[in-house]
């Protein structure tokens, strides 16, 4: 007999990709658009937290020594990282609705969440902290400097609902004339200039509602076992210009750090698959809506069942597959039919049958 479908967002009693469905019907209508960053660090080298990729839908590498981004490609990822990835958000700190205000903040909360759990040594704390709050260089960014108007940046006032929610409307705000912001570069090396323009171009077309992501990925020696989190803001929060390199209220957050690697470049591999999972709708529906922290790792579930192969030695993850330039958008290619209102349209009439 047919169950109907009830106000609960997910249960135990439901498989992963059942719970996934049935967030998905709960939740029909549109989410905000999300701008992803990911950083990292290495606590031997020069102690700071550099730019290496971001999603806008599709992702883009920080390459020619910290002097670009590369074209928008669909994301290639190892097997290895997505299931690291999975375990890290089945097993490690899940923080949905966090009310901490600031970065620091924060921190604070993740890192006495780590202590608690016995992941991180009481004698770890400061190293730790002062590892997440250690400086962020973004490409396209001079620390000191505001690239961006006023205006800009509060283009997306936050309201109540009348149920209390948060949203973001639009008030009105403009960016400064193209010549007078021109003039502001001059003094600039023309790498940077050519950044920062691309920047506010893709700011002018930024959705007022979009809400972003940081993902920090480093190496810290002072740990003795990989820790992480994944932190889901109650209300999306300014912190730009720590994060990220555009001035988007922050809406998620995923911390990992670790003393070594079991494979070159693993955690790239795990942040990487951080990025493209939230450049995903459906796995972003349920990461934005969910209340249970069991059903972030559901959701990678239904994602990895969606995966296709490639054989080994046909290609890697270095390889760039540019998707179809049908439509432009927020400075941007898309494809003519994203994959996940396929995968919507497949997810929505299975859901009456459980």
């Amino acid at each position: 007999m047919n169950q109907p479908v009830s106000s609960a967002h997910a249960s135990h009693f439901l498989g992963p990709v059942e719970n996934v469905r049935r967030l998905v019907l709960l939740h029909p209508d549109d989410d905000p658009l999300m701008f992803t960053e990911m950083m990292t660090y290495e606590s031997e080298d020069d102690g700071i937290w550099k730019q290496n990729a971001r999603w806008i839908k599709y992702e883009q590498i920080v390459e020619g020594s910290f002097t670009r981004f590369s074209k928008p490609h669909i994301s290639l990822l190892h097997m290895h990282g997505l299931l690291q990835a999975r375990n890290c958000l089945k097993k490690g700190v899940i923080l949905l609705d966090e009310e901490a205000l600031g970065f620091d903040n924060i921190v604070n909360v993740v890192v006495k969440e780590w202590v608690k759990r016995g992941s991180v040594r009481a004698v770890a704390t400061n190293a730790v902290r002062d590892a997440l709050t250690a400086p962020k260089q973004h490409l396209g960014a001079v620390p000191g400097q505001n690239y961006f108007d006023k205006k800009t940046e509060q283009r997306v006032p936050l309201v109540r609902d009348e149920d209390g929610g948060a949203k973001y409307v639009e008030n009105g705000g403009t960016i400064k004339e193209e010549d007078e912001e021109d003039r502001e570069l001059e003094h600039c090396p023309e790498p940077l200039r050519d950044i920062i323009k691309g920047n506010r171009r893709i700011m002018k077309r930024m959705p007022a509602d979009a809400e972003g992501t940081a993902i920090l990925i480093g190496r810290l020696v002072q740990l003795d076992r990989p820790v992480c989190a994944f932190v889901r803001l109650r209300v999306a929060q300014k912190l730009y210009p720590t994060l990220p390199d555009l001035p988007i209220p922050i809406r998620f957050l995923f911390i990992l750090l670790s003393p070594k690697e079991n494979y070159d470049n693993e955690r790239i591999s795990i942040g990487r698959t951080i990025g493209t999972l939230l450049s995903d709708e459906i796995f972003r529906k349920v990461a934005l809506h969910t209340l249970e922290p069991y059903s972030i790792a559901d959701a990678t579930d239904e994602f990895i069942s969606q995966i296709v192969a490639v054989p080994p030695g046909i290609c890697s993850t270095q390889t760039r597959w540019e998707p179809r330039e049908t439509e432009t958008k927020v400075g941007l290619v898309l494809e003519d039919e994203p994959v996940s209102k396929k995968r919507n349209a497949a997810l929505t009439p299975l859901l009456w049958n459980h």
